[in-house]
């Protein structure tokens, strides 16, 4: 992984974690900590994201998503959906029409 990042992620089970977070009970330099310092031996998958994921003000599950998957959905709800271009008032009617004609 040394050409996407120059420091490997450390992959940590749930009981894992909890050791690795309470230094005061689990000091560095004791094997029990020592020993999860150990390359992953599963199968990481990884893609784009967008650069949401820079700010840490930014607390959301769209952090996660590939980054083809967020322009899709900021086209949908975000600042695309303002610009997006206007249905006019016989299409919207058409459609409204054709909607409740499927639902009986």
């Amino acid at each position: 992984m040394s050409w996407l990042h120059e420091r490997l992620p450390l992959v940590l089970s749930e009981s894992e974690v909890a050791v690795w977070l309470n230094a005061h009970a689990h000091p560095f330099h004791t094997s029990e900590v020592q020993r999860l310092l150990r390359p992953f031996q599963g199968r990481l998958e990884f893609y784009e994201v967008s650069e949401t994921v820079n700010s840490i003000r930014n607390q959301t599950p769209d952090c996660l998503l590939p980054l083809a998957a967020f322009k899709q959905q900021q086209m949908k709800k975000g600042i695309g959906a303002f610009f997006a271009p206007k249905k006019s008032t016989e299409e919207a009617s058409k459609g409204g029409a054709g909607a409740e004609e499927k639902k009986a």
